[in-house]
């Protein structure tokens, strides 16, 4: 997503280095019964030569950095740091941690990128733009959604997307990534199977890979910039400076807030009209929502809640708005069934809870949050969500992790399965 509040970076910078000991509270009880999981879960910040105490960011070789954005995988999380630099945990499976080796449950730089200034996190890769412009990839390779134009499988570590250098946002997808160029056109690479490179062609069956970035077609008009990109499960969506919102790609779930039965996906540009001006937009598994004017409109999927409505219905092609959530900062829909919002006055989740995602406490198979739970209590400006984990950064820095660990996604440095409850990532 492109960040529509400049300002945003280096307030968070000022409030790092003017406060630098930005401690938890201790407002959450500790979700872990089990007094040996406790100990697993807690640093020793009491070690005064630890160079990291009071850290406010993350402690990555023995240096305290600040945070700036989170993004999601699937089972793998990345932050981006100060001085451009990213930091990566969790599954490596595919590579998507930018290094060689399994997986890490502690934050680790990723090796060969320099200069970042934003990210997104795909279902097994990841993606990165750099002050030059130019975009970096690296995972899972296996339907070319790297953007290399090679045939490797995964991808260790970070290769330039070819063509890209002049991309302002980029947006890693299940199985295809998308980048919005500085003059305001967005291409797209990977798996077109249901038409989420939007090449205005496209029957839905057998291979149909676009190896390298390839300008989406009939979208927008007049040169208008683009506010917001984002790619999700097989769609895509882009909202342009005037506030209009355009997506495109599968359609069975409503997600192009079109009837499925007339409209099994779009290989092209579709608007989804919406009443206001809409400033950001998340495609995730099988649901988009989008703010709208601060507030928070959801549509598609809604079989595990994570519309953020009463409306039990397993799907809808309305957008509407996510019950008592206001003044949105920002928001993801993630890999799996749930969905979260930052907000002033706080980080909200809801949808799927299986494995503690929600972070209200509550966890267990069909464990379903129908509404929005506040999980942090301080100022949230940013969220990224997985398949079954959720993080939320605060505006003192901080960085929150919760739900499930069984890949280290958490960031926790313990052997913890789940944390039903936010847990401070040091």
């Amino acid at each position: 997503m492109i960040r529509t509040n400049r300002t945003l970076v280096s307030a968070l910078f000022f409030v790092f280095l003017s406060t630098g000991c930005g401690l938890y509270d201790g407002v959450f009880n500790d979700p872990v019964s089990d007094e040996n999981d406790k100990n697993q879960l807690n640093n020793d910040n009491n070690d005064p030569e630890d160079p990291c105490e009071g850290c406010a960011g993350l402690c990555i070789d023995d240096q305290c950095r600040a945070v700036t954005q989170i993004v999601a995988g699937a089972r793998h999380s990345c932050a981006l740091l100060d001085a451009g630099d990213v930091a990566c945990w969790g599954d490596n499976g595919a590579g998507q941690l930018g290094g060689d080796g399994g997986e890490h449950g502690t934050p680790q730089l990723v090796d060969g990128l320099e200069a970042a200034v934003s990210l997104s996190g795909g279902w097994e890769h990841s993606c990165a733009v750099v002050e030059s412009g130019a975009v970096y990839c690296w995972g899972n390779n296996a339907e070319r959604q790297l953007g290399g134009g090679d045939d490797v499988a995964q991808r260790a570590t970070p290769e330039t997307v070819v063509g890209l250098d002049d991309v302002e946002a980029v947006a890693a997808g299940y199985n295809h990534s998308c980048a919005a160029h500085g003059g305001g056109a967005v291409s797209c690479w990977g798996s077109d199977l249901l038409g989420q490179i939007g090449q205005g062609e496209s029957d839905g069956e057998g291979d149909h890979i676009v190896a390298t970035p390839t300008a989406v077609q009939g979208l927008f008009g007049g040169g208008s910039a683009v506010r917001a990109i984002s790619a999700g499960w097989f769609t895509s969506a882009v909202v342009d400076s005037s506030g209009e919102l355009n997506a495109w790609g599968d359609n069975e779930n409503h997600q192009l807030a079109q009837s499925a039965s007339e409209l099994e996906y779009s290989s092209s540009p579709t608007v989804v009209e919406l009443s206001g001006d809409i400033s950001s937009v998340s495609t995730g598994w099988r649901h988009i929502c989008a703010v709208v004017d601060d507030q928070l409109l959801c549509w598609g999927n809604n079989q595990t809640r994570q519309l953020g409505r009463s409306s039990i219905d397993d799907r809808s092609q309305t957008p509407s708005p996510v019950e008592a959530l206001t003044d949105v900062n920002a928001m993801d829909t993630g890999w799996g069934g749930h969905s979260c919002a930052a907000s002033d006055d706080g980080a909200y989740c809801w949808g799927d809870s299986s494995s503690g995602q929600v972070g209200d406490g509550q966890s267990g198979a069909d464990t379903v949050i129908g509404t929005p739970e506040r999980v942090l209590e301080q100022e949230a400006i940013d969220v990224g969500i997985g398949l079954e984990h959720s993080c939320a950064l605060t505006a003192s820095g901080e960085l929150y992790c919760w739900g499930s660990n069984r890949r280290g996604q958490l960031g926790l440095g313990s052997s913890v399965d789940e944390v039903a409850q936010p847990q401070l990532v040091e």
